[in-house]
Order: C-alpha cells, then sequence, then structure tokens
C-alpha cells in the first residue's frame, strides 16, 4: 500500500508506545495545557520537549524547538500530517490509543 505520511521509524516506534502507555492524559486544542496534552505534545513529549517549551503552543514550532531536541519536520508546524491528527484529537475526539492505531494505518515508517 502506497501511503500519504511517512515518519521516522524510531521516533514514531517510541511516540506510539508513548500514546498506547495511559502515561499521559488526553486534552484539546494546545500541545500541553491544564486539561492534558494534545497528541502531537505527546509526540514533543518524547522528544524531549519540556511542558515549558510547548506551553500555550497549538503546533511545535520552530521558534519553540531547543536545538538539542530532535523533532522530525513532519510533525513541526502546520504539515498535512499534523492537521489531520491534531483533527483526530481535538475535533473528532478519537483516543490516543485510536490515535496511534490510525497512524499505524496510515503512515509508512523509514
Amino acid at each position: 500500500m502506497d501511503r500519504q505520511y511517512r515518519l521516522p521509524k524510531e521516533f514514531a516506534t517510541k511516540w506510539l508506545a508513548a500514546l498506547r502507555s495511559g502515561e499521559y492524559k488526553q486534552g484539546r486544542g494546545r500541545l500541553v495545557g491544564e486539561n492534558g496534552y494534545c497528541c502531537i505534545g505527546v509526540g514533543g513529549k518524547v522528544c524531549g520537549l519540556s511542558d515549558n517549551d510547548m506551553n500555550n503552543c497549538g503546533l511545535i514550532l520552530s521558534r519553540i524547538i531547543p536545538t538539542t531536541h530532535s523533532i522530525p519536520t513532519e510533525i513541526r508546524g502546520s504539515t498535512h500530517l499534523t492537521e489531520h491528527i491534531v483533527c483526530l484529537n481535538d475535533s473528532e475526539g478519537k483516543t490516543f490509543t485510536e490515535i496511534a492505531d490510525w497512524i499505524e494505518q496510515n503512515v509508512e515508517l523509514y
């Protein structure tokens, strides 16, 4: 199957495990906030971003990424992949497990 989206395998493996771990409370509208984490915020945590790095941000933007962190370009800013995943999280109300399942089914790992 030819998949539209791609992610580095090492990152995706850690991210999917984190989404399924139960360690992160799911929130909506922000990478991290009082209510919890967006699925993209969990991806930021996997890459070592602190809550302060992501506070009050809706997306992982270049200005908030410390140079010591390796964030895949596929989840930086407003890409087709981040827009789709954020929609699953925020608009459709999918659980982290459902989002992880969607990623496994629709994203090529390289």
